[in-house]
């Protein structure tokens, strides 16, 4: 199906009905031209292993023709028409002069551009365009277009700063983002890196439509910056701040630069067991003394005991020997 471009509403209106379009300056064609030539084009991907072309559907192709004496050369006719699955596109009521007429060139342009969110959720975009220039209408068979692709591939990045009710960086015990989707939508988290300036830079995903929104949250917890003792704990203080927006990047929205000013939160607590608090750390404990001095006495008591009988056995040993004495001097 062909289309054209008006060029005023006034004379557009009224050539869209006849099934052309002319610039404003014209009024009428040129004398010898006529518009009855039909122009088939075929816009293609070439194919650089050896294969056949790969047709592109889908591509806007913009047939423009103008008559080489024409003092400004602008085109005398405008015409635009959308290529099928083959990649083809048919042009009718196209300029081409009559006998003894000016001759009538054209000048073919295929576009075609698409864009979505690849499986990270980053927004990717391909454009395919091509031209086929100087053509003399009517072409003696299909004008063939070959087009170039060019891609890119585009991530949102939450960026900013995170900064004490001073304007002083602290460095990170903990810090993440995240973004989440409602009702499974999707969701994502991220270890934020964030310098010794507080600055940080994730990329994420764009996701998020005005329908179906994505909620964006950002938790900072500094490391211990000064500790406390109360009631037999040591509470280490620190600095912390929790963010959070709806976004629709999906659609098209922006993320600005983040200033996130932290506030002050106890980040551990660590309490003595002996004042009745939870004990974190156990140290080792002695036995009691009066344990200790028993096991003393009991020692004593021993060695006594053993003495007294080391001390009958000698006496007894000796009464022995002087009765055996006594025998033998009789």
């Amino acid at each position: 199906m062909t289309r054209f471009a008006r060029v005023t509403p006034v004379v557009g209106a009224a050539l869209l009905v006849l099934g052309v379009a002319l610039p404003a300056a014209a009024a009428e064609l040129p004398a010898g031209v006529v518009l009855d030539a039909t122009v088939n084009v075929v816009v293609v991907t070439p194919s650089f292993g050896g294969g056949p072309d790969t047709p592109v559907a889908g591509a806007d192709v913009a047939l423009a023709a103008d008559v080489d004496d024409l003092p400004d050369h602008d085109p005398i006719l405008v015409l635009h028409a959308t290529t099928n699955t083959a990649g083809e596109a048919t042009f009718s009521g196209v300029p081409r002069a009559d006998a003894g007429g000016p001759a009538v060139h054209l000048a073919l342009t295929a576009t075609l551009e698409s864009s979505g969110l690849d499986p990270s959720g980053c927004r990717t975009s391909h454009s395919w365009s091509g031209t086929a220039l100087d053509v003399e209408s009517p072409p003696a068979g299909p004008v063939v277009i070959k087009t170039s692709e060019a891609s890119s591939v585009s991530c949102q990045v939450l960026s900013g700063r995170i900064l004490d009710a001073s304007d002083k960086p602290h460095r990170a015990a903990s810090a993440t983002a995240s973004i989440i989707v409602a009702n499974g939508g999707g969701a994502q988290a991220f270890q934020l890196d964030v310098a010794s300036d507080g600055t940080f830079a994730q990329p994420i995903p764009s996701w998020g439509t005005a329908a179906a929104p994505a909620t964006i949250r950002v938790e900072f917890v500094s490391k211990p910056t000064r500790a406390i003792t109360s009631g037999g704990c040591v509470r280490s203080l620190g600095q912390a701040v929790t963010w959070t927006k709806d976004v629709t990047l999906q659609d098209g929205g922006s993320l600005d630069e983040l200033a996130l000013t932290t506030h002050e939160v106890v980040i551990d607590e660590q309490c003595d067991a002996i004042s009745g608090g939870a004990a974190l750390t156990a140290e080792p404990t002695l036995p009691p003394t009066d344990t200790i001095d028993r096991v003393a006495e009991n020692a004593t008591d021993q060695s006594a005991t053993l003495s007294a009988a080391a001390l009958v056995v000698l006496l007894s040993t000796l009464i022995g020997l002087a009765a055996t004495g006594r025998r033998h001097r009789r």
